[in-house]
């Protein structure tokens, strides 16, 4: 009794998995237009002077090498003229034991 109720149970659920793999498909849905690129828009000029956050220093630690923090520094080159804030990568090749400490 037990066997067949198993064999019965085991015969519909591969007949379902046999139907549902041969049932029908949808069509691929029509491809859509990419959006236009919005264009650039240009950073508002901040008069002279007119730094708000001047002083302010960002402290970004990290794991990079001397020539990859002088370019990951350069990134903020930009923004630092802006805003007045003084970007510095502390880099540290023991970067996991340190960040611990530190928060």
């Amino acid at each position: 009794m037990k066997r067949s109720v198993f064999s019965i149970v085991a015969l519909l659920v591969v007949l379902s998995m046999l139907l549902a793999a041969c049932g029908a498909t949808e069509a691929p849905p029509e491809p859509t237009k990419a959006p236009e690129a919005a264009e650039p828009t240009e950073a508002a000029e901040v008069p002279e002077g007119d730094l708000p956050y001047a002083g302010e220093k960002v402290v970004i630690f990290s794991t990079a090498g001397e020539e990859q923090a002088a370019v990951f520094e350069q990134n903020f080159v930009d923004f630092e003229e802006r805003t007045g804030i003084d970007f510095v990568v502390d880099r540290s090749g023991d970067f996991e034991t340190l960040s611990v400490v530190r928060s």
